[in-house]
């Protein structure tokens, strides 16, 4: 898709009202959007695989029918890459993890590895500066995790494989606090003999832990004090359905190249789940990320299906 739309969805049928097509710059990699878009304070927060980010004023309104309506304005539209990540890796600064806000700053990571942080303060005035810039060295797709203290937790995967990721590790705390020296702990997820090490997922961040389905196949429980892992199951390899944590348990995707199913685990004690149930599912790899609404699960899986599960008797 190479332009990312907005759809009122307050007609008969689903209708487009504004995009903002890839062109709109002279961007790198594709056109492609994989990323989604943060709303905040009236302002739409988004990065595409043209390696470009944008901060669009959605200026929200009713038409004379009684309808949505916007008028968009592009406040911001910064580069993903910076000197020494094009330098580094080339053209391969593609936006594909989504934003995330913590107080007054926006965070994304791109294909090269680069971690940035954009200050959305003064918006208003059409400024936004690039306020933390860290470079990871490898691909992340993954969005970045956020805790209450504004540290930030990373998880890149393996593709570009630079010297600098083999430093980093694949799995890194960053403190948003203190940009000059930001790296507080790494893990390395390697390689094995059926999968690239690294992660796609996004992790799930519950009671000082982050739980991260890794390429390779593990389920890891990783203490975010300490960068220890506390835990681990096995889900099978390709796990790129980010976790989800609701009541106090733990839902995600395993054995995709296998027989797909979702599992359970109670996380009574986070840093011994058990495991509750695991339902199949026989048309193909869960990738999206299960969503929970009004007490039924929801997932879509590669073989073309949307599925809500739930208790019968509701």
């Amino acid at each position: 898709m190479d332009r990312y739309k907005v759809l009122a969805l307050d007609r008969e049928v689903p209708t487009e009202i504004w995009s903002l097509p890839s062109s709109f710059v002279d961007g790198l990699w594709s056109k492609d959007r994989d990323s989604s878009a943060v709303i905040r304070d009236g302002y739409l927060l988004e990065g595409g695989e043209n390696s470009y980010w944008f901060a669009v004023e959605l200026n929200r309104s009713f038409n004379g029918d009684g309808m949505v309506a916007v008028d968009p304005v592009v406040v911001a539209a910064i580069p993903a890459w910076s000197d020494e990540t094009l330098a580094a890796v080339g053209n391969q600064q593609a936006i594909e993890s989504s934003t995330v806000v913590y107080g007054d700053t926006a965070y994304f990571g791109n294909s090269a590895g680069r971690v940035v942080g954009v200050d959305l303060a003064n918006l208003e005035s059409a400024q936004a500066e690039v306020v933390f810039d860290f470079w990871a060295g490898d691909d992340v797709d993954s969005t970045i995790v956020v805790d209450d203290e504004g540290m930030l937790y990373v998880a890149p995967q393996k593709d570009i494989r630079t010297v600098r990721a083999a430093e980093v590790g694949r799995l890194i705390k960053l403190d948003s606090q203190n940009a000059n020296d930001p790296l507080v702990w790494q893990l390395e997820i390697p390689d094995t003999e059926a999968a690239d090490g690294g992660a796609w997922a996004t992790p799930a961040l519950y009671s000082g832990l982050l739980f991260l389905p890794t390429n390779p196949g593990d389920l890891l429980a990783v203490d975010t004090a300490s960068g220890e892992v506390v835990w681990r199951d096995d889900v099978g390899f390709h796990a790129w359905s980010s976790p989800l944590v609701v009541d106090k348990t733990l839902i995600v995707s395993v054995n995709c190249g296998t027989v797909p199913a979702l599992r359970a685990y109670d996380l009574t004690d986070p840093r011994a789940p058990v495991q509750i149930w695991e339902l199949p599912f026989s048309d193909g790899c869960l990738e999206s990320t299960p969503a929970m609404w009004n007490g039924r699960l929801y997932v879509g899986s590669r073989g073309g299906y949307f599925y809500a599960v739930g208790d019968k008797s509701r």
